[in-house]
């Protein structure tokens, strides 16, 4: 009996054992294979991405030169007579718009002139009424032959004589007219003054600067091309570039290629080139400010193979590659390529492994797995516009 109970509690022991050792088996296996389908499960997980579409384009370089600022229109102001200032007018900053008197001189003397020339034209009209009707008188009688020839040229020179003494007080009034015209100076077109040069009650000078104008509803934008540069360039007025500042991080503004110089700085050897910008209307671009102009890509040669330069990621320390996406499966595969150099400010020259029609992905391309399933935005944005 004995016996049998020690053989019964063995079998019960191993019994318990095994059913154990089967269990911690089953559940090692199940964590197996719950840890194999976790990563299926992160690669099968949607991400959406860019690509764009390989082709062969234009061999092009972009290069940015510094340039400084000047208003489209520059003038110094003067006086076209002298006196003594009584009026000032404006400050530099201000705006005035075209007609608007800016400075004044005394005016008293020119109006004074005016009236002693007023005064001495009536007394030269009555002069040539009078010279007037006594050549007819004489005429009358010079044709009945009352009086001879002598008389007749005489009241003839006489008249003559006193109509052009007064066209020439005429022609002093219309003068003095315009002098007095000239007491007031007055902006010749819209624009800001940039510089004061002289005090109210200061007398001035015929000709002196008194005032400096400029016109920045347009600025022009100044750089120098080297010559080596400048045989690459096509000179075409109206060119395009963008133009940008350093205090403007932000910010670009559309150029336009105005007017250059043919002949070369003696010094430098570089060739002065205008660009043309409109003044933006948020803020203010002044004269003087220093900018840096991206002159338009220019094609320098055949036709090449570029992508984005955002699109190329590290093979591995081995070198270049990018994410090549597959249309059927929707996703990508990581491809080697050899580049070449940059082909405009943004891409960059592909010498070998890829072609035509490839597929690369230029955007979302940072946490791509393998097999990983893709949505194509651009694709996307065109069948919802097919829709629509």
């Amino acid at each position: 009996m004995k016996k049998k109970t020690v053989v019964f509690m063995i079998l019960l022991v191993v019994s318990i054992g095994t059913g154990f050792v089967i269990m911690q088996l089953s559940t090692g296996f199940g964590n197996a294979v719950a840890l194999q389908s976790e990563p299926e499960q992160i690669s099968r997980k949607h991400h959406s991405i860019r690509v764009e579409a390989v082709e062969m384009m234009p061999l092009k370089r972009n290069t940015t030169y510094p340039g400084s600022t000047q208003a489209v229109k520059q003038t110094q102001l003067a006086f076209r007579i002298g006196g003594p200032l009584i009026g000032v007018n404006v400050m530099p900053g201000d705006r005035v718009n075209k007609g608007q008197m800016l400075m004044q001189i005394d005016p008293k003397d020119f109006n004074d002139n005016i009236k002693i020339l007023e005064a001495q034209l009536d007394g030269a009209m009555a002069r040539e009424k009078n010279a007037r009707q006594d050549l007819e008188r004489v005429k009358l009688l010079f044709q009945g032959k009352v009086v001879p020839q002598a008389d007749f040229d005489h009241a003839s020179t006489a008249y003559i004589s006193a109509r052009a003494f007064a066209q020439q007080i005429m022609a002093r009034l219309e003068t003095a007219r315009h002098q007095l015209e000239y007491t007031t100076l007055t902006a010749p077109y819209d624009g800001i003054i940039t510089s004061q040069l002289v005090e109210n009650h200061e007398m001035v000078e015929l000709g002196q600067v008194v005032l400096k104008l400029h016109d920045i509803s347009e600025l022009e934008i100044t750089i120098n091309v080297p010559e080596n540069e400048i045989i690459h360039r096509s000179l075409t007025r109206g060119e395009a570039g963008i133009i940008t500042f350093p205090g403007l991080k932000d910010r670009a503004f559309p150029g336009h290629l105005k007017e250059w110089n043919t002949q070369a700085d003696a010094l430098t050897r570089t060739y002065e080139m205008t660009f043309l910008m409109g003044a933006p209307e948020d803020i203010r671009i002044l004269p003087g400010m220093t900018a840096q102009v991206a002159w338009t890509e220019q094609t320098i040669g055949p036709d090449v193979i570029t992508i984005p330069a955002r699109a190329v990621i590290n093979h591995g320390g081995n070198g270049s590659a990018v994410w090549l996406f597959n249309e059927s499966t929707k996703t990508a595969a990581r491809h080697a390529v050899k580049l070449g150099g940059l082909n405009g400010a943004s891409r960059v020259c592909v010498k070998q492994g890829l072609a035509p029609g490839d597929l690369v992905v230029i955007q979302g391309m940072d946490f791509i797995t393998q097999d990983m399933i893709l949505t194509n935005i651009a694709s996307k944005d065109r069948n919802e516009e097919s829709i629509n």
